[in-house]
């Protein structure tokens, strides 16, 4: 008596999960009752329970084709804290568009950059975590010599970032 079925239906159509188990016990009593009533007996004793994806979950099922980090920077990067304010553009720094790109591809999982300073790397590497949360969501870490500089650089450069970007502001709480 201790099956579990999944159906698989075509794309936008409702999933079926066909069950013979009791409800257990554990789960809160509103979540009981509201699968009690949207349970239908069947002639096999199981019970099926027919849902429909919710607008967030078929969002985050959603495939989205690939996108360079250069071409996502460029289309959805806003700099605030930049000598050039306004959208990323990668002609300024060409060199920048390949280590940006690199980033992205599977199995890529540490980016060491040579660079001299002031040439845009903070900025290469806001571009990929910027990535990161649209496309790519997981744990980011910065790292930074002291907590202060850590505390003043997500001050005015990181949650900035986010703020200004109208793509990654739909990600921000509060």
């Amino acid at each position: 008596m201790t099956q579990l079925a999944l159906y698989e239906m075509p794309k936008k159509e409702c999933r079926r999960v066909a069950v013979s188990v009791p409800i257990p016990k554990w789960l809160p009593p509103s979540l009981a009752l509201w699968l009690r009533q949207r349970m239908a007996e069947r002639p096999e004793g199981k019970l099926t329970v027919a849902t429909r994806f919710s607008k967030g979950e078929r969002a985050a099922m959603k495939r989205r084709r690939p996108v360079p980090i250069s071409a996502w920077a460029e289309k959805h990067r806003i700099l605030e804290m930049s000598a050039i304010r306004g959208r990323w553009r990668n002609v300024f720094t060409p060199y920048l568009t390949g280590i940006m790109d690199v980033s992205g591809l599977p199995g890529v999982e540490t980016v060491i950059i040579c660079k001299s300073p002031q040439t845009g790397g903070s900025e290469c590497g806001h571009n990929i975590v910027g990535y990161c949360i649209d496309r790519l969501p997981g744990p980011v870490m910065y790292v930074f010599p002291d907590e202060l500089t850590a505390r003043e650089n997500a001050k005015d450069r990181i949650i900035p970032m986010i703020e200004a970007s109208p793509r990654l502001r739909q990600y921000m709480t509060g």
